[in-house]
């Protein structure tokens, strides 16, 4: 069994500043990504990929879509997996 790693205390503040703009626009990136402006910001420290994806809210839109259209008893059974993924692409290809 794996153990959980043990997640560090953040006790440490760090200031910026940033005109206005540059505040919104952090913030806005940071809401498509549905990530905090501290998670946002630490997660380009840290050169990880922060990925902005003008539809990215139509995106999760779509795909929360469809988890309640997987969720629906009465249609997951009736499909065979190609079926269902073929359904699937057509459906987000088609909304977005």
């Amino acid at each position: 069994m794996m153990k959980k790693s043990k997640k560090e205390t953040k006790t440490t503040l760090i200031t910026i500043r940033v005109s206005e703009n540059e505040k919104q626009n952090i913030s806005q990136k940071a809401k498509e990504q549905n990530l905090s402006i501290s998670q946002f910001l630490l997660n380009a420290a840290k050169n990880q990929q922060v990925v902005i994806n003008p539809k990215g809210k139509e995106i999760a839109e779509m795909l929360y879509i469809v988890h309640e259209e997987l969720a629906n008893k009465e249609f997951y059974p009736y499909y065979k997996m190609q079926d269902l993924q073929d359904k699937i692409t057509k459906r987000v290809i088609m909304e977005i």
